[in-house]
Order: structure tokens, then sequence, then C-alpha cells
């Protein structure tokens, strides 16, 4: 039969083993949340390069200007003011080459195409092809 301290130094260990377990299962599986990214020049998923702009470009302006304004609605005349030139908001955003599955979950235009939504949030862990 174990003595007190006996148990009390296993159940430690256990302990911080299922810590261990679980905070290795935590880095597996942030390896695998589809962060979006944007560093000026490319567009990251999880890492992985999935559009690239020429620096001082519209759709760097554009992308960089979405990025700053996350979740908010941003209205035609900002993104008109923040390209330089009237625009059509749909064919903007179809004009960044974002892939299809991708773009239709993390822009949202409304209001008759008067503003649009930037959520890359709604990506979650895993974007659907």
């Amino acid at each position: 039969m174990l003595t007190i301290e006996a148990r009390l130094t296993l159940f430690f260990i256990i302990c911080i083993i299922e810590v261990m377990f679980l905070l290795s299962m935590m880095i597996i599986n942030l390896k695998s949340i589809n962060v979006i990214s944007f560093d000026g020049n490319h567009m990251r998923i999880g890492g992985e390069i999935v559009v690239t702009v020429r620096l001082g470009s519209g759709n760097q302006r554009l992308l960089s200007y979405l990025f700053e304004n996350q979740d908010t609605p941003i209205s035609v005349e900002e993104v008109e003011k923040a390209l330089g030139k009237p625009c059509y908001l749909s064919k903007v955003i179809d004009n960044l080459r974002i892939p299809k599955h991708i773009s239709k979950r993390i822009f949202h235009i409304s209001d008759g195409n008067k503003t649009v939504m930037f959520s890359p949030a709604v990506l979650g862990k895993k974007a659907s092809k």
C-alpha cells in the first residue's frame, strides 16, 4: 500500500503528463487554424500564400484598408477613396483573385453593392473547397 506522500507524488506526475498532452494537442490544433494575414505584399491563409499583390497597386491598397477595418461595414465611397478611383464593389473584390470558396466566406457585400464587410475570422478551423 502506498503512503499518502507516494499517492500525492503519483497524482502530480499524472497531472503533469495530462497537461503536457493537452498542450501538445493545442499546438497541433493551432497549426490547422486558417489564420488570414496580410504583410503588404502577400495574403496568407494558415501560412500559405493565397494572393500576391504588387506594392502600391490598387489591390495592395484595398487589402491593406480591408485588414485595417476588419468586421466593419465599409461603404463604396470609402473603397473608392482607398483605391483612388470609382469602383463597383463585387468587381473590385473579384479582381483581388482570392479563390472563390474563400472569398464567398470572408466578404459580405450588401445594400445593393453599397457596402462590404471583410470578416476573415469566419474561416475558423477549416476552409471548405
